[in-house]
Order: structure tokens, then sequence, then C-alpha cells
């Protein structure tokens, strides 16, 4: 036993575990004051010690549970396999209904059990239906150990669309209106947990009294349910909002604390209603960094930073694009970023935050300055932590958004994250490298990028990347070509995690620079994807489909004017291409453009190889329709050259296409049809076919008078 005292219902640290199976150490009194010590295992726990085992699994004070309450717990956690939990809590179900069908002879601590194995059903997923009902019963229990029972299990049990959630809130308004602070504690945490947007007017007039409540405790109770009650009805933020100003006010720094989470809520709905309070934020910024709130607010010696990061947090919200509101926290934030210099996590945390404000309110040139040197020290510190390196990163980054300029600074430390091993950190980096881009290093950045979106293997990552190179190359692009071949190279790595608006942008350039005699462009564009083209037939690789959709488009208008393949050639890579798509059914859209772009370009050539018909004829077969129909069109205007000619012209992508809405051309017909006795058509009226519905009926929520 080495040192260890031997005390009555003291447990042990020894325990023995075997498989499933675990023999716990005990102290228990034998009797005449003589101490002795007692192991009860989980094969077989001897019935004289179920009460002090019961002791040691519930607490101390175990005289209400039961001992067949006990052993249903013992028998679950003993269970090997999930049918054997379900067939025991099957019978525990069962059980329990045939109890609770009389239940109301039971003693109230009974009934308090009952509902708590109610609870075990619920959690373990089995119905307890049967239990909701006296959950509500407990709930009106005037022994607090019972109400916080019924309240916790009614919390549990009722969806927010069950009905006797409302059949709460008469008790709910009793126990808020108690004098017992406890009754009042445990109502408000089932106000916050129970309410429902019809529940809320009824009672926020108690909860906002409540918020000037002599109990510390309940008034940051009361302001927790009023942030509740805000978020499900907002049309009480008139009451809410004083009781929140006030609390800030508090003489108890917790219950300030309490209301800003609140504050936050409502500044981000309506900044503008809030501007006043300013000054007050600043006025608690100062005290905390002075170090005026108890020692108990402290961690490792940075005074209160989970406060200051909330006051940090409302204050970029107040200051955002408002110069007045915004000179009044420049001096506040170089202070609290000085004195929360410290070189560890948590100071490190509130200088972030410092920083973000410094990027979000109206920019000060020398608060930038003074947050990018903190910045500083966060990334070329010599014992510097992932962690840091990270935060530094993410500041860095935000401070370049405002101020580029800044960014060049620390390109040495960018580039080490961006050789660190860590994947987040590399993100990051990677990130605020697409941020110091300019028209100088835009060809450099690029490159490291495309080379970090071959490697990525999270797609996740890759889809972030992916969207801010893709906004590199439009923003900074120093010619079409260069842009078209790099937007290239992001389609084949990228894939369907490319937005389809981004391959229009790039088609819409090709189409332009056809049309603005600029047609070198769409000669290499068309060169370099008969390149990728073939590439891919040749090794029988299957390329995303957004590249193979900017592919046809591009080959079926300028596929002719190729420097290195006729006509002829580029349809049979097409078709070749086509032909090995055409066996996966969730492919035949891009099928359908590839036969699209061969219809094009026999229109443009007059002339279609032998291969590519017999390609087109055996479309004409596939179970898609779409596929059969293009093809069967293909074959039919092939015997029409001069119809064809019209259907498909030439370099006519850019072209308006006049749309007569009205389908004028179908009147002649339309008049045909009723003179030959057709009945006129006759829209629906819509006006008359919703039911009318009182919305001036509502819930009563008033109790009745007493008899």
């Amino acid at each position: 036993l080495g040192a260890h005292t031997l005390r009555v219902g003291h447990r042990l640290p020894k325990t023995c575990v075997l498989g499933r199976r675990c023999s716990i150490y005990f102290v228990t009194e034998g009797g005449s004051g003589v101490v002795r010590l007692s192991c009860v295992s989980g094969a077989g726990i001897n019935t004289m010690y179920s009460d002090a085992v019961g002791q040691i699994m519930m607490g101390h004070n175990a005289s209400h549970i039961s001992h067949e309450f006990y052993k249903l717990i013992k028998s679950v956690g003993e269970t090997y396999s999930k049918q054997e939990e379900n067939e025991i809590m099957a019978k525990e179900a069962r059980n329990l209904k045939e109890k609770l069908k009389g239940s109301a002879a039971l003693p109230r601590n009974r009934l308090k059990e009952f509902v708590v194995r109610c609870i075990y059903l619920e959690m373990l997923g089995h119905d307890a239906q049967f239990g909701h009902m006296k959950a509500v019963e407990l709930a009106a229990s005037s022994k607090i150990h019972e109400k916080r029972t019924g309240y916790l299990a009614c919390g549990i049990f009722l969806a927010p669309d069950n009905v006797f959630r409302v059949m709460l809130v008469n008790q709910m308004q009793r126990d808020l209106a108690s004098s017992n602070f406890l009754e009042v504690s445990c109502a408000l945490q089932a106000a916050a947990t129970l309410a429902t947007p019809e529940m809320v007017p009824p009672l926020v007039g108690l909860v906002v009294r409540l918020a000037r409540h002599d109990n510390t405790d309940v008034r940051k109770k009361a302001l927790g349910t009023l942030h509740s009650f805000t978020m499900l009805d907002y049309s009480i933020v008139m009451e809410t909002a004083d009781a929140f100003r006030r609390a800030l006010c508090d003489a108890q720094p917790s219950v300030m604390a309490c209301a800003l989470p609140g504050l936050e809520y409502l500044i981000r709905k309506d900044a503008n209603f809030f501007k006043d309070l300013v000054p007050s934020l600043v006025s608690i910024a100062k005290q905390i960094v002075e170090h005026r709130l108890p020692k108990e607010f402290d961690y490792h010696r940075v005074p209160a930073p989970w406060i200051t990061m909330q006051i940090v947090r409302l204050l970029s919200l107040l200051g955002k694009s408002d110069k007045d509101a915004s000179e009044g926290m420049y001096e506040v934030l170089v202070e609290v970023m000085r004195r929360s210099d410290m070189g560890i996590n948590a100071s490190n945390a509130v200088v972030y935050e410092c920083v973000k404000c410094a990027t979000t309110i109206y920019p000060n040139d020398a608060l930038l300055e003074k947050s990018a040197s903190f910045v500083n020290r966060l990334l070329t510190a010599e014992s510097v932590s992932l962690n840091s390196k990270y935060i530094g990163i993410k500041a860095l980054n935000a401070i370049v958004r405002i101020r580029p300029a800044i960014g060049n600074r620390y390109q040495v430390a960018v580039i080490d994250c961006l050789e660190d091993t860590d994947p987040t950190l590399r993100t990051q980096a990677l990130s605020l490298l697409c941020r110091m881009a300019n028209a100088q290093n835009v060809e450099g950045i690029m490159e490291t990028l495309i080379e970090a979106l071959r490697v990525e293997g999270d797609q996740f990552r890759k889809k972030e990347l992916c969207h801010d190179a893709i906004g590199v190359a439009e923003k900074l692009a120093p010619n079409d070509e260069w842009y078209i071949n790099t937007m290239t190279d992001i389609f084949i790595i990228c894939g369907d995690l490319v937005q389809e608006s981004v391959m229009q942008d790039l088609l819409s350039i090709l189409a332009e620079a056809s049309t603005d005699d600029n047609e070198d462009l769409c000669v290499r564009a068309v060169e370099s994807f008969l390149v990728v083209l073939e590439e891919s037939n040749d090794e029988g690789t299957i390329l995303p489909d957004i590249v193979i959709q900017a592919i046809a488009w591009t080959l079926g208008e300028y596929g002719s004017w190729a420097e290195s393949r006729t006509g002829a050639e580029v349809m049979q890579e097409l078709a070749k291409y086509a032909e090995t798509l055409r066996a996966q059914p969730n492919r035949r859209h891009t099928v359908c453009m590839l036969v699209s772009s061969i219809m094009k370009l026999t229109a443009t050539t007059g002339e279609c190889d032998g291969g590519v018909l017999e390609f087109v004829e055996a479309g004409t077969m596939s179970e898609d329709v779409n596929l059969q129909e293009r093809c069967l069109q293909m074959l039919s205007l092939i015997k029409k050259p001069e119809v064809y000619v019209q259907v498909v012209p030439v370099d006519a992508s850019s072209e308006d296409i006049q749309v007569d809405e009205s389908l004028a051309f179908l009147n002649a017909f339309v008049e045909g049809a009723i003179k030959a006795g057709a009945p006129r058509y006759s829209p629906p009226d819509f006006d008359n076919m919703d039911d009318e519905v009182d919305d001036s009926v509502t819930l009563s929520f008033t109790p009745y008078s007493k008899p």
C-alpha cells in the first residue's frame, strides 16, 4: 500500500484491468473501528459490498440508488457486444414501462430513479417515450435535486416541436419568481435549454429582472439565458440590450464576462446601436492589463486572457469602417499587445486577437507597424514553437491583406514555413504567399503554388489552395497566353475542384481574342490543348471533365486553325478519347460535348474521316438519348452541307442570339388549332388557392386563476 493513508470510503489508486473485467480496491470499516482492504471484481461482486461500490461509482451519498439500478449499470458495462447491450436495455424498457404505469403511488425518490433510468435508455438508443411525461411531473417537485433531474431529463427527451415543452412554461415562471436562488438557477438553466420562440415572450420579463438578482451565480445564468432568448427571438433585443449594458458595469468581473458573448451576438446584428460602448470596453481592457482584476482571473501570469480576447473582438466589430470609433482603440490595443508580449501560448493568443482587430478597424499605420513588430518576434524567436509560427503566419496574413508591402520583409520566414513538415503551417504559408504576389514575382509564386497542388493530398486544403491560385492568376496574369497555360495546369491537377465559372472565363478570353483579330492566342491554345489530349490518348489516362470540356469547346471552335495537325487528325484525337469515355456512364455528358466538337469541325472543314464516322454511327445505338440524338443529327446534316453550315456556324460563339420569348411565330399554328375546335388555354388562378389563416390566434401562457 506504500505511503497511502487508509480511510473509510477511500479508493486506492491500484486498479487491475484484465480484458473487460476490472478489480477495484477500496477501504471499508470492519466493525469496532477496524479498517480493512476489500477487493471487488467486475467478474463477480459480492453482495455485501454492493453499496460501497455504488458509492464509488455514483458518489458517496448513494443511499437513493437501488441495487437493481446498480446491477443494470454493471451488466451494461460487462457486455461484450452491442447485441447483448440491446437485449439488456430492451428488457429494462419493458420493466420500466410496466412500473411507470402505476407510478402515482410511487415515492418521489423512486420516480427520480426511474426517470434517470429512462435517460440511460435514450442515451443507448432506445425509445423511452413512456417516461417523458414523468420527467415533466418531476420538474414540478418541491425538492431541488428532483426538480433538477426533471429539467435535465426534459432537456434530453423533448424535441423542440414537442408539446410537452409548452407544459413547462408555467412551472418555469413559478421557479423564476421563487425566493429560493437554487430553484431560480435551476429554472434559468432549463429555460436556456428548453425554450422555443413561442416560449420566450412569457419568460423574458422574469429573466431580465433576474439579471439584477443579489446572487452572482443567478445574474450570470440570467445573462446566458437572455443570450439564448435573443437568438431565438430577436424582437426582444431592446429588453435584453439594456440588461447586457448594465452587466458591463457589474461589480463582479465574472458577471461582466458573461455579458460579453451576448453583446457580441447583438453587435454582429447591429453594430451602430452599440457604438457608445467603445469607451466602456476600452476602460475595461485597460483595467485588465493593469492587473486590477482579482488574481484568480490570471492564467500563467496573463491577466484574464479570455476576457481580453472577447473584448478585443467586440472592439474590432465596433471599429470596422468607422474612423471615429477606431481612434479611441489605437492606444489600448498597443498597450494590450505590449503587456501581453510574454512568449507563452495565452499571451500569443491575446496578441493575435489584437493584430486581427488592428487589421479590421479603420487602418492606422503606426498600429500596423507595431503589430508587424510583434509578429516578427513570433516568427523569428530562437525557440519558437509550431503554435507560435502558425499564429504568426495567420497574423501576418491579416496584415498583408491591408498593407501588402509589409509582407516583403518576412519572405525568408515564409519560405522556411513552406519547407516545414506540418501541413497546417504549410497551408497558411501558401495562403500568405498568394497575398504577397505582385506583378514582379507572380510567375515564381505560381510555380510554387502549382507544385504544392501536385503534392497536396488533402482535398479540402487542395480546394482552398486551388481557389487562391486561380485568384492570383486572374488578378496578376502578365499576358493571356501565360494565363491559359497556367489555368490548364490547374485544371489538370485539381479537376472537379475548379468551379465551372472559371472555365467559362477562360473560354471567354479565347472567344474575345478571335473577334479582336488576335488569332495567334487561339492557335497557341489549340496547340497546347492538342498536346494534352494526345498525351492522354497515348498514356491511357483519364483527364478531369472540366479539362475535356474546355478542350472540346476550343478544338471545336478553332481546331481547324491548328498548325501541326489537320482538321481530320484533330477529329480523330477527339473521337479516340470519346471512345474511351463512352463505357463510363457518369461521363456521358462529356462524350456529348466531344461529339458536338466533332460536329463543329466537320462543318468547318467540310470533311469527316471514315474512322470518325464509324464512331458517330456507333453512337446512334447508344443507350444515352442525348448522345444518340447528337449522332443522328450529325449524320443527317452531313447529307445537307448548305444546311450544316447554317446550323453550326463557324466562330459564332460571341454572337448574341435573339430569343423571341413571346413565341410569336406559333400564333398562326395556335389560331388554326382553335378554329379546328381546340380549347383556348386558360392559366390557373393561383390567388385563391391558399386557405386563409388567422395569424392573430396564438397560444396563451397566462396561468389560470386559483379556484
